[in-house]
């Protein structure tokens, strides 16, 4: 008899409070000393000492996270005794702590513990890869080369283990990373390995990989695909001696993959070429199903650049459909009018308006002028339908000389247009009631401020919008 959902939370709420009902004030007592050491990263090697040898498993598992997280390295030597621990849950914890505290030196005590003969679970095994190759050194990577080449010591059943992590994790050892051990493993019938191998030899873009990573891109496995797709940049095609023409028709092949993963991958990696003439490849990715494959396609083709870029990215300034993903219907989330007027030699006239600094964070216009920035498909984009706007803005900012003043037209628009809140101060006060009260504003021409932040809102200066007398709002980025 199957139990109804409600019965089910209703037991597990029941499991969950019984080991809270069971502590004791003996255990708490026991705990709270670590904890606030872990807090202040103090490290009391008395008090650690004792915990780490405490009867409750709980509390030896909070002591060794906590001497690694404090990353003192004198903790190291309670931190291997505990890897002899009864408790496999406390040994895998100890595992992590030696990867956590990076120290070379520890690796002779991990090696020593994976060859130990008794029993290790998954976990445990899973966290000793993954502490030898944080650690490093020599003594880590050889062993690392045994886990991975199959030879060595360890039994088959350990190695089963020690193997996964060991493939996903070497990357952290840069150029000493075992490549040539993994390469075989590009071609594993077994679709988790493939993954993992691939996954760290394209992140470490190894040379000799090149012609596998190629076969990679044509994987039956979308992450596979998505992983060696990524590889695929200017740089390493060169330093792999792979054919130009060959690696640019695999990424032209992945922009048409059903993973929007892949075609992500395939966005990041075609950027880096520079190549105005892939611009085509790119433009229908602008309407594709998956809102962050949008969002990456219009950071390439401020990246691919030319002057077919530039037109593109103009084109889509001024379009009032859903190509970023705002509601063309919608008359408040429409592309400002004047801004799909914009013409370089022309700016619109007139005292842009200044906003509020509750404003500032929901219309983030573009990026320092020292260091552009690239949008993120993964931040920055909490709402799609209006956060990720100036995501094309800087994107065509990036493609459009420093001195276009298309671009700041466009820029001095997007503060013209309504912020998400009309309230300043996180919706304390809104403008109107500002006005009912007669209140006056702190800095003459702010049109919607308040008269609590209008002078803060008018600190950015006109140098931020290259010195066309705009000010901007507190905390946006420059784009001059």
């Amino acid at each position: 008899m199957r139990l109804s959902p409600i019965l089910h939370a209703a037991a597990g709420l029941v499991l969950l409070a019984a080991p809270l009902a069971a502590q004791d004030p003996a255990l708490v007592e026991a705990l709270a000393p670590i904890l606030m050491a872990e807090d202040r990263r103090l490290l009391d090697l008395s008090a650690m000492s004792r915990a780490i040898g405490h009867p409750d498993a709980l509390v030896r598992r909070t002591a060794v996270v906590a001497v690694g997280r404090i990353g003192d390295k004198r903790g190291a030597p309670l931190i291997v005794e505990a890897l002899g621990d009864r408790d496999q849950a406390v040994v895998a914890d100890a595992f992590f702590a030696l990867g956590l505290l990076a120290d070379s030196n520890n690796a002779a005590a991990i090696i020593a513990r994976i060859r130990q003969p008794d029993s290790l679970d998954a976990a445990a095994a899973a966290e000793a890869s993954a502490a030898l190759a944080r650690s490093g050194g020599s003594a880590a990577i050889a062993m690392l080369g045994e886990i991975i080449g199959g030879r060595g010591s360890v039994t088959a059943a350990r190695r089963d283990l020690l193997l996964p992590i060991a493939l996903l994790e070497s990357w952290k050892l840069g150029a000493q990373a075992p490549v040539a051990a993994m390469l075989p493993f590009l071609n594993d019938q077994n679709d988790d390995l493939r993954w993992r191998a691939t996954y760290t030899v394209a992140r470490l873009k190894a040379p000799t990989a090149g012609n596998q990573l190629l076969r990679a891109a044509r994987d039956k496995m979308p992450l596979v695909r998505e992983a060696a797709v990524k590889a695929f940049t200017r740089a390493y095609a060169d330093s792999a001696g792979l054919p130009a023409a060959t690696v640019l028709g695999e990424l032209r092949r992945a922009l048409q993959d059903a993973s929007p993963g892949v075609k992500i991958s395939a966005l990041q990696a075609l950027g880096s070429w520079r190549d105005s003439a892939e611009v085509a490849n790119v433009l229908r990715l602008l309407t594709d199903a998956d809102f962050n494959v949008r969002v990456q396609a219009t950071t390439a083709l401020g990246e691919l650049r030319g002057e077919a870029a530039m037109a593109a990215l103009d084109g889509l300034f001024e379009k009032q459909g859903a190509v970023l993903g705002h509601d063309a219907a919608s008359p408040s989330r429409r592309w400002p009018a004047a801004t799909r007027r914009a013409s370089p030699s022309a700016p619109p006239s007139g005292r842009p308006r200044r906003m509020c600094a509750s404003g500032s964070r929901h219309t983030r216009v573009g990026a320092p002028s020292a260091a552009p920035a690239t949008p993120s498909s993964r931040r920055g984009c909490r709402t799609p339908t209006r956060a990720c706007r100036p995501s094309a803005l800087s994107a065509w900012r990036t493609a459009r000389p420093r001195t276009d003043t298309t671009v700041i037209a466009a820029a001095r628009e997007r503060l013209r247009s309504p912020a998400p809140r009309s309230a300043c101060h996180r919706g304390r006060r809104p403008r109107t009631e500002c006005a009912r009260r007669g209140s006056r504003p702190a800095a003459r021409g702010v049109a919607d401020g308040c008269h609590r932040c209008g002078a803060r809102c008018a600190a950015g200066g006109a140098r931020d919008y290259g010195g066309v007398g705009a000010a901007r709002p507190r905390g946006a980025a420059a784009i001059g």
